[in-house]
């Protein structure tokens, strides 16, 4: 209306994100150490454990790195300046004359097993989870737990223990925060299951004492010919042991598998044999339940090294989805990665030995050959 004063709009007040390198490596270790407290009831919560401590470590090593100024850790392209590498940046914390470095300083030191973690973590699952191909990915994680120990404490080294200029950065409330989530996420990750079960099986295997000796001879297909040997006798004896399965099952052998490293060996010599893992597939009876724990150890070995047998039974529908097709049988049956079993055999490679259609073929190359 004529002579009325328009209200001038009131504009939100201005909210800013702000984010600085530490920051930044602050937020990613509060990440990590919420997803360690999911683990135990979600496995998938691993990925984003990996992701962030990845983050966090790479973070607070740039943070080391810069000193005094940004261009301490970029290098200039022709499409602008670009950060300094994940290795270089743990390159360079480990130097004692690096620029970030104050009079009571301390380069980064670390043990043999904190590099293979660090390695592990960066190169086997990051970049498979960052990079992501579209594909089956199966990794056991018992050992996941003690690697994000490894990586949490150079974390805390670097950020809290380094004397470089992170030192100056760092206010008193963002230390002890950093301080209190190493704290609280090693105490998830060792009161975990994962942990207890691996450290009871590295128990069992210090009592057992040093490993024998491997065998490094390649493989032919002349030894997969004796090995199929072995492993048909050894049908014909579990049922001549065990009658009381012979009707259900003598005659629902799928297929006969050489598997875990005797099989990653044969593709790859450097691997070595510890002993033969062969493994018998059987069409489920569901009217008569078979002793999956069976396990029979040859009395023949071949080539100086033990044999050992192993049956599982495979579901009608498997059997039915790929019409009984022995190496596709077994696969599909392997992948679907339910029990533990399954995956640490989806480790290793796979080689058929029975039947003739799969005999000597590479069913899995495995995913650590």
């Amino acid at each position: 209306m004529p002579g009325q004063r328009t209200k001038k709009p009131i504009l939100p007040k201005e909210i800013y994100l702000t984010i600085t390198g530490e920051s930044n490596a602050l937020d990613c270790l509060e990440q990590a150490h919420h997803y360690i407290g999911q683990v135990e009831r979600n496995p998938l919560a691993w990925k984003w454990v990996i992701l962030t401590l990845h983050g966090a470590l790479y973070g607070f090593a740039i943070s080391v790195c810069r000193g005094t100024s940004p261009d301490h850790v970029t290098y200039q392209t022709k499409k602008g300046r670009r950060l300094i590498s994940f290795d270089q940046a743990l390159s360079r914390c480990q130097d004692p004359h690096h620029k970030g470095m104050l009079l009571y300083g301390q380069p980064l030191k670390l043990t043999k097993q904190q590099r293979q973690s660090i390695s592990d973590l960066k190169n086997l699952f990051r970049n498979q989870f960052e990079h992501f191909i579209p594909t089956f990915l199966g990794i056991e994680v018992h050992g996941f737990p003690q690697m994000a120990l490894d990586v949490l404490d150079v974390i805390r080294f670097l950020a809290l223990e380094s004397g470089t200029y992170i030192d100056l950065s760092l206010s008193q409330s963002q230390k002890k925060k950093i301080k209190s989530l190493v704290f609280q996420s090693k105490r998830l990750l060792k009161g975990g299951k994962l942990y207890k079960e691996a450290k009871i099986a590295e128990g069992m295997a210090a009592q057992a004492g040093p490993p024998p000796e491997r065998l490094h001879a390649s493989l032919a297909i002349e030894d997969l010919g004796r090995l199929r040997e072995l492993a048909l006798e050894e049908h014909e004896d579990f049922f001549k042991r065990n009658p009381r399965y012979q009707a259900a099952y003598h005659d629902a052998l799928i297929g006969v598998c050489l598997c875990q490293g005797a099989a990653s060996h044969f593709l790859n010599q450097s691997v070595g044999v510890k002993d033969f893992d062969v493994w018998h597939f059987y069409l489920e009876d569901e009217k008569q339940r078979f002793p999956h724990r069976a396990k029979k150890r040859s009395p023949q070995e071949h080539q100086g090294k033990p044999v050992d047998f192993m049956k599982r039974t495979i579901p009608q529908r498997d059997y039915g989805t790929y019409g009984g097709q022995a190496g596709q049988v077994i696969m599909a049956y392997l992948q679907r990665e339910d029990t533990l079993t399954k995956k640490l055999l989806l480790e290793k490679a796979i080689v058929g030995l029975f039947p003739e259609e799969i005999f000597g073929e590479v069913l899995w190359k495995g995913w650590f050959v």
